[in-house]
């Protein structure tokens, strides 16, 4: 390993990240980026959107309001336990990004587009990469759901050229992308698992929202104190559906695609109405993201499908 393995500080001593690394990592990284071309970055540009929030929520809600609600509720399902675990990881470790410390290494494409490239408070840590990670637990769980043995290689195979795409932004070593499969891995499997052994559905949540509680106390980290909000409003609107609700898939067209921008518009509506009753009463901060986020998950986990199931048209 190479002997770099510092505390990076601001002027004021706060710390904002460790660099460590092994000499082959920045060697592979520099070696992907001396490829540059508009070609070659609008494929590995592509790759990496299909890792990032948006794709894979569309992905999510489509699966869970228009096509397949059971594998829906385990990509889901997969994909909290996956952010669950990578997020207590990268809150501890706080790798900085690759970019920031190496001279050789460019930033391809920011991590958020809020702050500068050397915000880390923004840009975030890298350790584990979360857009293999996602892409690794919901391509798991998609791919081995299907018969196609041909899609089936694609999902599986998918989320290592998303770790790859990683390398060539700058923004991931390859042990961040390596621990991002593993995780994501991990997530698939747990989840799985889960469902085959404890087989009341109300248990399973239990016991992922308690295992994940002591760390969400002890760190009290923004990112994992909403995705646990965003876990228990999703675990609490699939118990609703279930209890009350018990919508069946369509096979119309117009009924699915009226159902996903149904359901974006519930959960968004209950999200922002959400977030400023609650940013009213605690004002900015972790309680307010976690109630909120909590809040929109269960309205569209929950309360649409009830909506979706009183709508003639949308059956």
């Amino acid at each position: 390993m190479h002997d770099l393995c510092r505390l990076c500080c601001l002027s004021g001593g706060r710390i904002t990240g460790v660099t460590f690394f092994l000499d082959w990592e920045t060697a592979l990284i520099q070696w992907m980026q001396s490829f540059e071309h508009p070609i070659v970055s609008a494929v590995w540009t592509f790759f990496t959107m299909v890792g990032e929030v948006a794709p894979v929520l569309l992905v999510m809600s489509i699966l869970y309001w228009s096509v397949d609600k059971h594998l829906g509720k385990k990509v889901i399902f997969a994909l909290l336990i996956s952010l669950l675990i990578s997020n207590p990881i990268k809150s501890v470790v706080r790798r900085r990004r690759p970019y920031l410390d190496h001279e050789g290494i460019n930033c391809r494409r920011r991590v958020s587009s809020y702050g500068e490239e050397d915000d880390v408070a923004h840009q975030g840590y890298s350790f584990p990469s979360s857009h293999t990670t996602l892409v690794t637990s919901a391509g798991l769980t998609i791919g081995f759901s299907q018969k196609n043995k041909v899609i089936r290689t694609v999902l599986v195979i998918l989320p290592v050229f998303v770790g790859l795409s990683r390398l060539y932004m700058g923004v991931h070593y390859p042990t961040d992308v390596l621990m991002g499969l593993a995780v994501g891995a991990a997530g698939f499997l747990l989840a799985d698992l889960m469902e085959k052994h404890i087989k009341r559905e109300w248990v399973r949540y239990a016991v992922v929202a308690a295992a994940v509680l002591p760390f969400v106390v002890i760190l009290r980290v923004p990112e994992l104190v909403s995705v646990y909000g965003i876990a228990i409003g999703v675990f609490g609107g699939f118990l609703f559906e279930d209890r009350f609700v018990r919508f069946e898939n369509t096979s119309r067209l117009s009924a699915r695609v009226l159902r996903f921008f149904g359901g974006a518009l519930f959960f968004a509506a209950a999200f922002l109405l959400s977030r400023l009753v609650f940013g009213l009463i605690c004002g900015s901060g972790m309680i307010r993201d976690a109630f909120s986020a909590g809040i929109g998950a269960f309205v569209g986990m929950g309360f649409y499908p009830y909506v979706m199931v009183k709508i003639k048209f949308l059956n």
